[in-house]
């Protein structure tokens, strides 16, 4: 290499590093609803989905890559429930016109469902949903949640209002972003109610980013009388908790990352193993879900304590838990804890109802790493004399970090403007 091109290349450098800084998610799905009569008014870099059966039947369509969008009406029957405008048209900052000039509709009080399926299981998307219509004069009021890995449906649009009279200027406009987690099965549903006395709930187009992430730990945890590797979920490490009979705390280490049961105020935990269930049809993990740790109590309000040491301080982590047991055969519900905020309200199952895909006794949720580096999950029962906090399986993955230009980009500005001076007094 000329040594005099080394500054301008590490300039360069630089530069792709600080203006891909903020590249953090990529778009796997960009779907403009249209009008039956007019699924050519698609906005480019976006695909097409209209009514089926003439503008009677679900919207319904699978696109690159396996994802498939189904929107299904709540309340009511698909009957010419989509409608195409002439407005708004491009000018100065809206460049992306075509999306709100077609949509489908819910008429008050009912609803439309998007189902999104295809898609990589318990990963985090940013999911934006464009709602107008430039004939609908007035307030028009919806709100707008999201079922995804998450236990329950999460509110990610309180309210969410636009009015047709007031045309969008710009392409952040009449739309809204939030972030979703796709369950095991790889499936999220994004639902839209109306609130508005006069129809609310239009859907123009729908987009998912999906985030990078990458998994640092998976943990099976197993026990003690059947512990090795026939029980062990593949691509899982196994967790075998101490000595014999129930324990007070444990700590296993997996690398840098170490994980500590401890039970909770004069409680304990065990261990058990089960035959069932099996693998059939669209759930293939029967190794997560046959063994498992428990807290051993049954005071009602036992609790177990899931320690997390070794990540990277004040980091983002997206958590996923398995939580079940074919031999409770009635409702066993806890609620669980992240950092002590409440991540899963009333998580629930009954062993008697076995999985028939693997998002059916597993949740996920958001979390940020301490100064220390250090997660704290916290299981607590809600009701009952029978153990109700069941661990299976934990998987943990991190955010890909952003690179700033305060760091990456400016320290390798630095080495150019060193190897600059250099060449400039070896020329002098």
């Amino acid at each position: 290499m000329n040594r005099f091109m080394l500054p301008a290349t590490l300039f360069a450098l630089a530069l792709t590093l600080a203006t891909s800084a903020q590249a953090i998610t990529t778009p796997v799905l960009r779907v403009d609803v249209n009008d039956i009569t007019g699924p050519a008014n698609t906005q480019p870099g976006f695909d097409s989905i209209t009514l089926n059966d003439g503008g009677v039947g679900v919207a319904s369509k699978t696109f690159a890559g396996g994802i498939a969008v189904n929107i299904d009406a709540v309340g009511f029957a698909f009957a010419d429930h989509d409608r195409l405008r002439g407005t708004p048209v491009n000018g100065g900052a809206l460049t992306e016109a075509a999306i709100y000039q077609d949509f489908i509709f819910a008429p008050t009080p009912n609803g439309l469902n998007a189902t999104i399926t295809g898609l990589k299981p318990n990963r985090v998307y940013s999911a934006t949903v464009w709602s107008f219509d430039s004939g609908s004069g007035g307030a028009r009021i919806s709100d707008w949640s999201v079922d995804d890995g998450r236990v329950g449906t999460t509110l990610v649009a309180d309210d969410y209002t636009f009015n047709g009279s007031v045309l969008p200027t710009a392409d952040t406009d009449n739309r809204f972003t939030f972030t979703a987690i796709s369950d095991a099965a790889g499936t999220l549903q994004i639902q839209g109610r109306s609130v508005s006395a006069a129809v609310g709930v239009f859907l123009n187009g729908v987009q998912l980013d999906e985030h990078f992430q990458d998994v640092v730990l998976s943990v099976d945890f197993n026990a003690r009388s059947a512990a090795g590797g026939a029980n062990t979920q593949a691509g899982f490490n196994a967790y075998v908790i101490d000595g014999a009979g129930v324990q007070t705390t444990v700590t296993r280490s997996f690398g840098n990352i170490s994980i500590t049961l401890n039970a909770g105020p004069g409680g304990s935990f065990d261990d058990r193993v089960r035959a069932t269930p099996n693998n059939s049809g669209s759930f293939t993990q029967q190794e997560l879900l046959r063994d498992f740790v428990f807290a051993s109590n049954t005071a009602g309000d036992e609790s177990l304590d899931v320690l997390i040491e070794g990540l990277r301080p004040s980091a983002d982590y997206l958590l996923t838990l398995w939580s079940f047991d074919t031999s409770s055969g009635t409702a066993r519900t806890s609620d669980w804890f992240a950092n002590g905020v409440l991540v899963a309200d009333n998580y629930s199952f009954d062993g008697t109802v076995l999985p028939t895909n693997n998002a059916m006794y597993s949740f996920s949720f958001l979390a940020s790493s301490n100064a220390l580096g250090q997660i704290l999950l916290s299981g607590v029962a809600q009701a009952g004399t029978q153990p109700a906090v069941f661990l299976n399986a934990l998987q943990i993955s991190q955010f890909e970090p952003i690179p700033e230009p305060t760091t990456a980009g400016l320290a390798i500005l630095s080495l150019a403007a060193l190897a600059r001076r250099r060449r400039r007094s070896a020329v002098a």
